[in-house]
């Protein structure tokens, strides 16, 4: 179980993180049958939120795997606070978010 341990620790972080902004958290998490049932997908996102989505959520919203990768190489940079970095040192951002 320690497996799922892990992500579900750190999904109950990013929550916590936005307890107190104001900021309402989406979680469609990978977009499965309990999440659609509850989701309009005619209306916009409502503004002061954030939407947390995995990689199979992606797929399920019919993003291919290049979209997926480069949204995700983005945010990488997002987080990093640089665009100008060499491959290199992009590669090792990118795996230390991974982790």
């Amino acid at each position: 179980m320690r497996s799922l341990d892990s992500p579900i620790r750190k999904r109950e972080s990013l929550f916590q993180a936005f307890y107190h902004t104001g900021i309402t958290v989406n979680d469609w998490y990978n977009f499965g049958t309990d999440i659609v049932g509850k989701i309009d997908l005619s209306n916009a996102v409502p503004e002061k939120s954030s939407t947390m989505v995995t990689y199979e959520g992606f797929k399920r919203l019919g993003f291919g795997e290049s979209v997926s990768d480069e949204l995700f190489t983005e945010l990488v940079n997002i987080l990093g606070q640089s665009k100008e970095k060499s491959h290199r040192d992009k590669e090792i951002s990118i795996k230390s978010f991974v982790k």
